[in-house]
C-alpha cells in the first residue's frame, strides 16, 4: 500500500521491530506511520524511528506513544521551519528541564522550535528557565504565574538596564540578557 521502495519498506519494518519490539498488526501500523512520517518531513526513515524511540524513552512514554510522538514533531517542524531530525535531538536533550517545566513531548518540541525560529538558542533557553522554575519555587510561585509576573516587570522597565537587573535576579546573570531580548521580542510569550 505504498509507492516507496522496497528497502524503505524493509528499513521501516526493521527499525521498528527492533526500536519498540512490535510483531505482527501493530509492527505492520508504525512501520507504515514511520515512512510516512518520513515521506512527509523528507527524512530517513531508520533516523526517524530511533529519534523517536529516544523521545519516547526520555519523556517516560510507551510505544503507544510513538504515532502522537512523530505527528507532534511533524507539527512542529511545519509550524517553525526547524527540521524533524533537529526538534527531535533537541527535545531528547533538553528532556529534563522540559519535564521540570511541566510541559509534554509535544508542548516541549513546540517550544524549541519555536525559540530556534525567532533565532533563540534553545538549550540556554532551556537553563535558563530551569534556573527560573528553582527561583519561582523558593517563592512558592510556579514557573508559569513566575514567568507572566518577570515578563510583565521587564516590559514595564524604564530602561534596558532594570530590565537586565529584573531577569538576572531570576535566570542569573548569564542567562539575563538573552531572557530579556526574548521576552521584549515576544519569542517567549
Amino acid at each position: 500500500n505504498t509507492h516507496l521502495g522496497l528497502d524503505v519498506v524493509g528499513a521501516a519494518i526493521g527499525s521498528v521491530r527492533q526500536q519498540l519490539g512490535l510483531l505482527g498488526p501493530e509492527l505492520e501500523q508504525n512501520a507504515d506511520y514511520a515512512m510516512k512520517f518520513a515521506e512527509i518531513n523528507d527524512s530517513d526513515v531508520s533516523t526517524s524511528v530511533e529519534n523517536a524511540k529516544q523521545a519516547l524513552d526520555a519523556y517516560n512514554l510507551s510505544n503507544k506513544d510513538f504515532q502522537s510522538v512523530l505527528d507532534a514533531t511533524t507539527l512542529a517542524s511545519q509550524k517553525t521551519g526547524v527540521s524533524v531530525d533537529d526538534l527531535f535531538k533537541k527535545s531528547v536533550e533538553g528532556a529534563p528541564q522540559i519535564k521540570a517545566l511541566g510541559l509534554s513531548y509535544s508542548e516541549g518540541a513546540m517550544l524549541l522550535g519555536q525559540l530556534e525560529k525567532a533565532g533563540v538558542d534553545s538549550s540556554a533557553t532551556l537553563g535558563s528557565l530551569s534556573k527560573a522554575s528553582v527561583a519561582y519555587a523558593k517563592q512558592g510561585k510556579s514557573l508559569s504565574d513566575g514567568l507572566n509576573e518577570t515578563q510583565k516587570s521587564i516590559l514595564g522597565a524604564k530602561d534596558q538596564t532594570e530590565a537586565l537587573t529584573i531577569a538576572s535576579e531570576v535566570f542569573g546573570t548569564k542567562g539575563a540578557v538573552r531572557m530579556v531580548e526574548a521576552i521584549q521580542r515576544g519569542t517567549l510569550d
